[in-house]
């Protein structure tokens, strides 16, 4: 796919040369982008649709060189590449209008954005003979205006922009005092959502934390409680900039109830009354039951203490053979994405340069890695992009550290998947 869009940017400046657009037919197929022009706030999200208009016979696309901006994240948006048929009266002509990419677009910075360089190489049959006729289509720029957030942003803001809804639920509605449960967060909605640092946990009252985990859309805390009672709460808030409202707004999860009941003691081992004394009241020596039980005890205590020892050695063995064996996390975004490049080469032969972000995929899924690990490393490249992107136009102190310490699970998944 890398030689795409040098090669259809080429075709089209001299297929387009010196052609008026007067010239050109009603009918010749052509692509039209929706919107055209709009206004958003910069982090705010905005669907973006590429149509190919066409009379009769639609035609086939045979190559596509996506659109590009720097200052601007675009995900492509699967769609079913379906003719639906719907005319349009263009020209005098019935024309059919199909829906061939969507694209997920976001500014990153406020300003003047132009989006362009979507084009698609099209094949049609040639009026009057057998042999095809090719065409280089592009689809008109968008104007995307980015206005600065406003300011007054609260302290616990830190960059959600969107309309937003919080779910949640926990593991457990009922456990004992000392029982760990767990609170489980997901948001819905359009737009970027940084829930490590605008999610605010509201845990009930006397309950400590045991961990907790974060990720773009969904979040896990767990807790241990430690009183007895009945706890209505609210998991949790997400303060985030509402683009409808044109404000700062603070959204919650639904309420949750735990019952916590006190925990059963421990049953204590009663010894029964009619018990034969260890003794012989006469001579005041051990009866010759209680020596053999007295041997085995003594055994049975040597091996625990000997497992106990051995349970220890181990205990600090280990961690040192995990610290050699563990892998040395990478201290930068560009040592991350090369080390994940590596990987994703040994594991599938994709090379991250000259495939899509999609095609990657397919390919990892094709040699039969988990869908987690597809889904968790589409996750990683889209955060490493906000970051990179992040750091460069805003110059921001992003904890580059963090992202490459939590992208070490994928990692070291992806390079196992050649030993498999």
């Amino acid at each position: 796919m890398g030689w795409v869009t040098p090669l259809l940017t080429a075709a089209l400046a001299l297929l387009t040369q010196g052609v008026p657009a007067a010239a050109r037919s009603a009918q010749t197929p052509h692509l039209a982008t929706s919107p055209q022009y709009a206004i958003v706030y910069e982090g705010e999200e905005l669907s973006l649709a590429y149509e190919l208009i066409f009379s009769e016979r639609a035609p086939a696309v045979m190559g596509i060189s996506p659109p590009s901006h720097p200052r601007v994240l675009l995900t492509e948006i699967p769609t079913e590449r379906l003719i639906t048929g719907k005319p349009e009266q263009a020209s005098a002509d019935n024309m059919y209008r199909a829906r061939i990419a969507s694209y997920s677009i976001i500014p990153l910075e406020a300003g003047t954005h132009e989006i362009s360089g979507y084009s698609i190489l099209a094949v049609t049959e040639r009026e009057g003979t057998a042999s095809p006729d090719s065409l280089i289509l592009a689809a008109p720029a968008l104007t995307l205006e980015a206005r600065a957030l406003p300011p007054g942003a609260p302290d616990s803001y830190s960059g959600s922009v969107g309309r937003f809804t919080l779910e949640a639920s926990l593991s457990n509605d009922t456990v004992s005092t000392g029982e760990p449960v767990t609170a489980f967060i997901t948001v819905t909605g359009n737009g970027i959502s940084v829930l490590e640092g605008d999610l605010e946990l509201h845990l009930p009252e006397n309950a400590s934390t045991i961990t907790s985990s974060h990720s773009s859309r969904k979040a896990s805390h767990t807790f241990r409680p430690t009183e007895p009672g009945s706890f209505d709460f609210t998991p949790a808030t997400l303060t985030c900039f509402d683009p409808a409202l044109h404000q700062y707004t603070s959204i919650a999860a639904p309420h949750l109830q735990l019952t916590v009941t006190e925990a059963p003691p421990a049953q204590l081992a009663q010894v029964p009354a009619n018990t034969r004394p260890t003794t012989s009241p006469v001579t005041g020596k051990p009866w010759p039951g209680t020596l053999t039980a007295l041997t085995i005890t003594g055994i049975l205590a040597a091996i625990l203490l000997f497992l106990i020892l051995l349970q220890n050695r181990k205990s600090v063995v280990r961690p040192q053979l995990q610290a050699k064996k563990a892998p040395k996390p990478p201290v930068t975004i560009q040592e991350l994405r090369s080390r994940l490049h590596q990987a994703i080469l040994n594991a599938s032969g994709a090379d991250m340069h000259s495939h899509t972000r999609k095609e990657l995929l397919h390919k990892l899924a094709a040699t039969g890695a988990p869908t987690t690990l597809c889904t968790n490393l589409q996750e990683l490249l889209e955060e490493m992009d906000r970051i990179e992107f992040s750091q460069e136009n805003h110059s921001c102190n992003t904890n580059i550290e963090q992202i490459c310490i939590k992208a070490i699970p994928t990692l070291t998944r992806l390079e196992n998947l050649r030993h498999s």
